[in-house]
């Protein structure tokens, strides 16, 4: 099972960054040849060209924690793949980092942790489509 820890080390490998406007990018480079070149591996971009995501150095740490996540609900581990679990764990915790509701030094990040550990939960993290 995931700790708090755990957590708290995942939203400290979150960046994120702004697209420039298409107008402003260098001559010969598109707005996707500029996202790659950011080194986002795992990530999500709002309608505004704010990117949050994940660089490849930040993976192990979701990785885990998504294993983590899954060993701890049999739910999870019968009912999903790993690569489909971890692309809705990050797209959750993106949606939270989106909204401002954590920071690893707020207090919110125990909310969050609450709202994200299947422990105890008697609903499921994540709808999954079987």
């Amino acid at each position: 099972m995931g700790t708090l820890d755990d957590l708290v080390a995942v939203f400290a490998d979150l960046v994120e960054v702004q697209a420039p406007a298409i107008k402003d990018l260098p001559a010969g480079v598109d707005s996707a040849a500029w996202i790659k070149a950011q080194g986002i591996v795992h990530g999500r971009a709002d309608l505004h060209g704010r990117i949050i995501g994940f660089k490849p150095e930040g993976m192990p740490g979701v990785l885990a924690l998504a294993k983590a996540f899954r060993s701890a609900n049999p739910a999870y581990a019968r009912g999903t793949q790993l690569r489909s679990f971890l692309k809705m764990l990050i797209s959750q915790l993106v949606t939270l980092k989106r909204a401002g509701q954590v920071a690893p030094s707020s207090s919110k990040m125990s909310t969050a942790w609450r709202a994200l550990s299947p422990r105890g939960s008697p609903r499921p993290l994540f709808h999954v489509s079987i």
